[in-house]
């Protein structure tokens, strides 16, 4: 499989009440993201503590909007802070009757058929809870389902309402965002194992709720590397990669595992988590024990509710993000049977409590791979362009053998940094020749082929990213002049160079890749104009692209002209 260039453009949804607690964290979340290669779009927006059914809609506005604009590689929203809670359906998927009606659905934002999502026929008020109580008009969906498939993943790091935590809800923040960082540069690395901590058993319900821990583990680590021991006892001092609970819930704890209490007490070293259990799913409650994983230290950067239904993230194999396999769990019907039951062994029933129903969601980053620092980053990126000429990127190798480097533009901090090599190359060295007047950012990735359970793949590296200032047109203060006719050509063309002074002359022909095809002159000339004609076709030319670059090089400086050869266009 070849390397992923681009996980496409990610908006990012921020409490605006962080915007200054948290610049720091900020920051380098963004260069991480770009850096992993994806285009990044911040939005501060109103913080909404309380349920606000029009706040929600000013957020899927603002979602749609900047879909709008790049709707094919718009892809992913984070949600960071207190932003405001979708709720919908009538649904139990615990299947506790005093918990039916409305529940939390950031699945909503990541919809992109707003007229489906109504609010004017639920009507139920039984459930303990008001935050469950659905009624006509009050901003909460009718829909217990997408209807379709979900086409953004979403995810949510919210620290609200969790006191058991008397940090507070910024130390949380900044913890969570230090931490993901330290994951992401691989200094968080904890051995590529998943503990199973099954409290329900395989055979005392059909549903088999442990089996997502088992079926993902196996595909993404190795049935080897699956080991079934008691979750915080365990997680206390050894370190996972993945990490699978469930047992009998409340909002705060599940039986065998442990409670909220135990997330503030313990360091606990997974960074992907499963927990499953009643009632805690309902994630926007008090001291909910999935979000509270993510408050706790040292790593825990994501948890899914995984039994009500099962969740499926073996692309990750791929080095696809997490938000990924949210997206595919949410809208999964049938391309992945959780479970099947037979009464009398010959004709199979699918079980699927809760399967695509509107609860099912991510907590935490979405933009979360498993390699992310698999691969050693190039150093040293230098970035320079000399007068008149093209621009010249160059760089230390990585620390560890790779199979190349790829190298990228962007007329922007935060991306889109467009592929200028789409064949790797082992040098340490790139000439653009694409020039652009302005801030120019340049990015430079290792390359190398990974081999693990699912197959090979190309894996990319962080980028190690470097601007400069950029010149298109060359003024080095001659009178020389260089023209090129005509142009675009056919197949003859003529060199008119006009020299103040005799000078010492070399004319190159570069493709569009800044690669030389041919010395077309290399010689001493008189002052005064001068006409050198060739054929091209003559030059035995080979070149995909159609645009090429013509540079004379003299005593003063060098001069770029660009040509365009009709028959390649």
């Amino acid at each position: 499989m070849p390397p992923r260039h681009s996980y496409g453009r990610v908006l990012v949804l921020i409490d605006e009440t962080m915007q200054l607690e948290l610049a720091p964290e900020i920051d380098q979340y963004i260069a991480d993201l770009v850096s992993e290669g994806w285009t990044v779009t911040v939005k501060y927006v109103p913080r909404v503590e309380q349920f606000d059914g029009n706040k929600v809609k000013q957020m899927k506005e603002l979602i749609l909007e900047e879909y709008g604009k790049d709707p094919v590689n718009f892809s992913t929203v984070v949600l960071l802070g207190r932003v405001a809670v979708p709720y919908s359906g009538l649904i139990a998927p615990d299947g506790h009757s005093n918990h039916v009606g409305a529940w939390p659905c950031d699945m909503y934002y990541g919809s992109i058929y707003e007229t489906f999502w109504t609010d004017f026929s639920v009507n139920n008020t039984s459930a303990s809870d008001p935050r469950n109580h659905n009624i006509p008009g009050d901003g909460k969906f009718d829909q217990n389902t997408p209807g379709s498939e979900i086409s953004f993943a979403v995810g949510r790091i919210d620290f609200y309402n969790m006191p058991k935590f008397t940090q507070g809800e910024i130390a949380l923040l900044r913890q969570y965002l230090n931490k993901n960082h330290l994951y992401r540069t691989g200094q968080i690395a904890p051995k590529w194992r998943g503990l199973i901590d099954d409290n329900f058993g395989a055979n005392r319900y059909i549903n088999s709720f442990a089996s997502s821990g088992y079926r993902n583990f196996a595909s993404l680590l190795g049935p080897d590397n699956i080991v079934v021991a008691d979750w915080f006892t365990t997680l206390k001092t050894d370190d996972y990669l993945w990490a699978y609970g469930c047992g009998g819930g409340t909002f705060t704890s599940a039986g065998g595992i442990g409670s909220t209490d135990d997330f503030v007490a313990n360091n606990v070293n997974a960074v992907f988590t499963m927990l499953f259990g009643s009632y805690f799913g309902d994630w926007d409650s008090q001291n909910n024990f999935m979000r509270a994983s993510l408050a706790s230290k040292p790593s825990i950067l994501t948890c899914s509710w995984a039994g009500f239904p099962h969740w499926y993230f073996h692309n990750m194999s791929a080095n696809l993000p997490i938000g990924y396999s949210t997206k595919i769990t949410q809208s999964n019907v049938t391309n992945y049977l959780g479970a099947l039951y037979s009464f009398d062994s010959t004709r199979y029933y699918l079980v699927g409590q809760g399967l695509n129903q509107i609860h099912v969601a991510l907590m935490g980053d979405p933009t979360l791979t498993l390699y992310s620092s698999a691969v050693p980053m190039p150093k040293s990126v230098s970035v320079v362009q000399p007068a008149g000429e093209f621009v010249h990127i160059s760089w230390q190798p990585a620390s560890e053998p790779v199979d190349g480097y790829f190298v990228y533009r962007s007329l922007s901090p935060n991306g889109d940094f467009v592929l200028l090599n789409p064949t790797p190359t082992k040098e340490t060295s790139f000439v653009d020749s694409t020039l652009h007047e302005g801030t120019v950012y340049y990015m430079v990735r290792s390359f190398k082929v990974v081999e693990n359970n699912s197959g090979t793949f190309g894996m990319l590296s962080r980028g190690a990213i470097q601007s400069a200032q950029i010149t298109s047109v060359a003024d080095n203060g001659t009178n020389l002049s260089f023209d090129i006719s005509p142009n675009p050509f056919d197949n003859d063309i003529n060199l008119k160079i006009y020299l103040p002074t005799s000078d010492f002359v070399k004319i190159v022909l570069y493709d569009f890749m800044g690669r030389e095809l041919k010395s077309i002159i290399n010689s001493h000339l008189a002052s005064g104009e001068h006409n050198i004609s060739f054929n091209f076709e003559n030059l035995q030319v080979v070149s995909n692209s159609g645009i090429f670059f013509v540079k004379l090089f003299h005593s003063r400086g060098v001069e770029t002209r660009k040509i365009v050869n009709i028959k390649k266009q």
